[in-house]
This record gives structure tokens, sequence and C-alpha cells, in this order.
């Protein structure tokens, strides 16, 4: 039973996994050109933009993700200065999202991050390759671990 709302997008829903008891709050889009998209069961969506273009992203259950939320499996190379950005290629790495994880709003996962069970994730950061241990609570551009949830 997965929930719905008006004005949500799903593009590629071949590659799209969505587990039982979901929640797509409006606004939100799920995109899996090229990558695979799993979310688990009883994650809520609120307004994000997950974007599993080059690679795939997995997200466990129980999870909480804040309007504003992108998160895209994909990137542009731009070290060729003779050649314009949009033509150069693009580098991919998967993103894995543990359960019962907590992303504030307009926060950003870049590809390569990997996000432990626990987590929270505060509103505006930004989580670049690597990985964040489980029951950390990480703020900031990057995000850096600040304090363990006890």
């Amino acid at each position: 039973n997965v929930k719905i709302f008006p004005d949500v997008r799903l593009m590629g829903t071949k590659n799209i996994e969505i587990s039982d008891k979901v929640t797509l709050w409006v606004g939100t889009k799920l995109i899996a050109y090229g990558g695979k998209l799993f979310v688990g069961e009883r994650t809520y969506v609120t307004g994000a933009m997950i974007n599993a273009s080059g690679s795939s992203i997995k997200i466990g259950s129980h999870g909480a993700f804040a309007p504003g939320v992108v998160m895209r499996s994909a990137n542009h190379t731009y070290a060729d200065p003779t050649i314009v950005i949009m033509d150069q290629p693009h580098t991919d790495e998967p993103i894995e999202i543990g359960n019962d994880v907590w992303i504030g709003a307009s926060a950003t996962i870049l590809p390569g991050a990997v996000i432990g069970d626990g987590c929270v994730i505060g509103a505006g950061s930004v989580v670049v390759r690597g990985e964040i241990l489980p029951n950390s609570i990480a703020v900031g551009v990057p995000a850096r671990v600040k304090k363990k949830r006890s």
C-alpha cells in the first residue's frame, strides 16, 4: 500500500522499486534512467528530487526526507576547459541510505555518499562521497558529524 499524492512524478518506472507503506508527498520526483532506485518500507518523502540517473540509489526503511532534498547518483565532469561542460562525460557512483534516517530540508546527497542507519542530516547540509557512520548527526557544507544519537 503506497500513498502517492498529486504532483508526484515517477520517471523511469521500470527501474524504480517502492516498498510497502511508502508515502510520496506533493512535489516529489523519483527518476531512474540508467540506474536503479529502491525505496524501503514506511519511508516518507516530501517534495524531494531523487535521481538515480547513472548509478543506483538504495534507501532503507523508516526514512524521512524533508522538502527540497536533492539526491543524484551522477555528476558532470569539467576538467577539459576546451569542451563545454554540457558535452563532457558524467561520473556516477551509487548512493546508500540506511534505515531510520532523517534528511532535513534542502539537504543535498552527492554520488558515492553512504549514510548509516539511524543518522540525521541537518537542513541545508551537503553530504559528499564517503560514509557517515550509523547514529551520527551530520550538518554543514560539507556535512560533518557533530554528535551521536544517544
